[in-house]
């Protein structure tokens, strides 16, 4: 067969254009790969690399709370848990599982750590036989031909290191899966037992229970060593260390450490790969708080609280040690019938009528006015009638003369005579300077869930609302309201902020911040404070706080006996709050304190119940720490 010259061009031309069109693809993968590699090389690698890089949570400890000389009153110690993993425990461990259940205190609940949710799933069923000799040639741990349910796959055995064997299965199955599922099983570990004692632990370890594991928590355990006299200020955090109440609540963010990590290559469930190269960013361990609070007078003032508690039979006490010029918190505490030391502050969350005391008030007032000085008589006598109803003086055998001065009004505590005092300056300027010492609003103190205590709008005063406020009676107060509003009286007039934070110290002891005192307000002069200290100062030495003397310094103080307001309306005939406010010494007042005794039993005026507290307090505080 002769082959024509014209077919034979035919075929050379179309073997030209095949060649040709291998060249521009081979010139085309040429460049694209000189693109990817040289080109664009770097920055596909650092892309590549990028998606197996994760970061691994690093925690720091949550910072300390110290008292005014470092002693610490809070601090957390590394903390475990009791994890199970129920693809390891046997049946055989039964017994010992029991006693595990116990010691955690969960023993109902055993039996449910034998199951795993999805642990089993059938992947496919009726698979011919040549399909299945080919599952068999893969031969993949944790993936079992099972004749009756098909191809089934136990999620606990089955290992990424066998990734591209499980494509391949299921592109022989012809599925499609989301492989990295198959590593992870919802309820195959369980904790169950967080952050638990070392005694729990260690009993935890002695069982040997294969598939219970202790695991070290990410971050600590909080401990409380002066708890007991302390809980109510410190408060407390949840269990992941975060601020629940008190001054873990309120310096959270302070207190709260700075998380670090590990920055490495990670498999596909965000396991770190152990030969990997790793970035570290240490943890950071959460700011020092330290406090103004002293330890030693805490302690002192809880204890002689107690003590009045137990004697009086009372159902509850409060005291507070501060700071006049500066409104530093010393101490604060209180004790009570039902709950010895309880949870909530209520020295700044709870209110009370503060009977008598509040009498110095509305004389700082008429003092600082100039329409009363110190012996300027009022009429008194032991009853007044002031809209209709009759307000007498207390029954405690001290009668008031037909006229009185200011300073013995306060000394002997007529309220007769107070009504008078309230009179005299009208309840515009009563009501101005009543709010002005701070009563109506909070003190904003450093401290979560502060009232700011009840005062009938000026607008709703009757004369017989001017009167009773006059002796503490018909207004609301919190305990920290009154102590500082008594520093104002005693430290030349200057309204103080109250706090607990003296300073704050990173984890080197460096001072982050001071926190300085802060004058609200001016609320009366100087002069007139001077006069009020005097006039105290005669209440301690031959008036109703007789009993709150201390040998070697001049004090001065106010006592309050206040009825306790009946749920039903009106006043309780049998329930009381004895209370004294003191200082010492007169002349530049160091120290102030605030004793509130609630419903005592038998004696209930404040001279006898409360000021022998004081006394106690004020004579230790005054032989360890001096003037």
């Amino acid at each position: 067969m002769i082959v024509s010259v014209r077919f034979l061009a035919r075929v050379k031309k179309r073997i030209w254009i095949v060649y040709a069109l291998f060249v521009l693809v081979f010139i085309y993968y040429c460049v694209k790969l000189v693109s990817i590699q040289i080109l664009k090389g770097e920055e596909l690698t650092r892309e590549a690399y990028a998606h197996h890089l994760c970061n691994l949570p690093l925690y720091g400890e949550r910072g300390k709370i110290v008292d005014r000389n470092g002693i610490i009153l809070a601090s957390s110690l590394p903390a475990y848990s009791v994890e199970i993993d129920k693809s390891e425990i046997q049946a055989t461990d039964r017994e010992k599982l029991q006693e595990l259940s116990e010691l955690v205190g969960r023993k109902d609940e055993v039996s449910s750590w034998f199951n795993i949710k999805d642990r089993y799933i059938i992947i496919a069923c009726n698979v011919p036989d040549g399909i299945l000799a080919k599952v068999k040639e893969l031969s993949i741990p944790g993936v079992n031909i099972n004749q009756k349910k098909g191809i089934e796959l136990d999620k606990c055995r089955v290992s990424y290191f066998y990734k591209e064997q499980l494509q391949k299965l299921y592109k022989l199955l012809g599925k499609q899966s989301n492989i990295s599922s198959l590593f992870t099983i919802e309820d195959r570990y369980v904790i169950i037992a967080r952050k638990v004692s070392d005694e729990i632990i260690e009993k935890v370890k002695k069982l040997s229970i294969k598939g219970v594991y202790i695991i070290r928590e990410d971050t600590g355990i909080r401990i409380y060593p002066y708890e007991p006299v302390m809980s109510d200020l410190i408060g407390r955090t949840d269990i992941d260390n975060i601020g629940l109440e008190g001054l873990e609540k309120s310096y959270d963010s302070i207190l709260k450490e700075k998380s670090g990590y590990i920055k490495t290559e990670c498999d596909i469930i965000g396991r770190g790969i152990p030969l990997a190269e790793k970035e570290l960013v240490p943890p950071q361990e959460g700011d020092t708080l330290e406090l103004t609070i002293d330890l030693e007078i805490q302690e002192i003032t809880s204890k002689a609280l107690k003590r009045a508690l137990e004697l009086h039979q009372a159902e509850e006490a409060t005291g507070i040690v501060i700071e006049p010029d500066t409104g530093e918190i010393l101490a604060m505490a209180t004790v009570s019938k039902k709950n010895e030391h309880r949870v909530r502050n209520a020295s700044i969350c709870e209110v009370y009528e503060p009977g008598s005391t509040f009498k110095v008030i509305l004389a700082a007032a008429a003092l600082d006015m100039g329409v009363a000085k110190i012996k300027d008589k009022f009429d008194c006598g032991n009853s007044v009638q002031v809209g209709g109803w009759t307000i007498h003086n207390a029954d405690d055998n001290l009668f008031a003369n037909p006229q009185e001065t200011l300073e013995d009004i306060l000394v002997y505590s007529f309220n007769t005579g107070a009504v008078r005092i309230a009179n005299r300056i009208g309840k515009k300027k009563a009501y101005e300077y009543i709010t002005n010492f701070g009563f109506s609003k909070c003190t904003g103190v450093d401290f979560p869930g502060e009232l700011g205590g009840l005062l009938s709008p000026l607008e709703e005063w009757s004369s017989v609302t001017s009167a009773t406020v006059s002796f503490g009676q018909g207004i609301a107060v919190t305990p920290l309201q009154m102590a500082i509003a008594f520093s104002a009286i005693v430290n030349g007039g200057k309204l103080i902020k109250p706090h607990f934070a003296k300073r704050i110290l990173n984890g080197k002891g460096e001072v982050v911040k001071e926190f300085l005192p802060h004058c609200i307000k001016q609320v009366i002069k100087p002069s007139t404070s001077k006069q009020l200290r005097e006039i105290l100062a005669q209440v301690v030495e031959r008036g109703t706080g007789k009993r709150a003397a201390i040998e070697g310094v001049e004090v001065g103080g106010k006592t309050g006996t206040a009825q306790v307001a009946d749920p039903s309306g009106g006043y309780s005939g049998e329930a009381y709050i004895a209370s004294f406010i003191g200082f010492f010494p007169v002349d530049r007042p160091k120290y102030l304190i605030l004793i509130k005794v609630d419903k005592p039993r038998g004696i209930k005026w404040g001279g006898y119940v409360a000021a022998p507290v004081f006394k106690e307090i004020g004579e230790q505080i005054y032989s360890l720490k001096g003037l």
